[in-house]
């Protein structure tokens, strides 16, 4: 994306002296325009098997 920028502000007679300007302008929209992610992850839990109580862990049950 910073590349397009830099192509355009060469290709039309844009200000050389305002080309960091541009880019940093860029830098800001883009990430003001990111999703924020709140909260924990959740992990997957159906890949993990659970381990059945009181067997010393020894025993794994698949569909529990």
């Amino acid at each position: 994306m910073a590349k397009a920028v830099v192509n355009q502000v060469g290709e039309t007679y844009y200000h050389h002296n305002l080309k960091k300007a541009a880019l940093v302008r860029l830098s800001f929209v883009h990430s003001s325009l990111k999703v924020l992610k709140f909260g924990p992850k959740k992990r997957n839990r159906a890949s993990q098997p659970r381990r059945a109580a009181g067997r010393g862990g020894t025993f794994t049950l698949r569909y529990a």
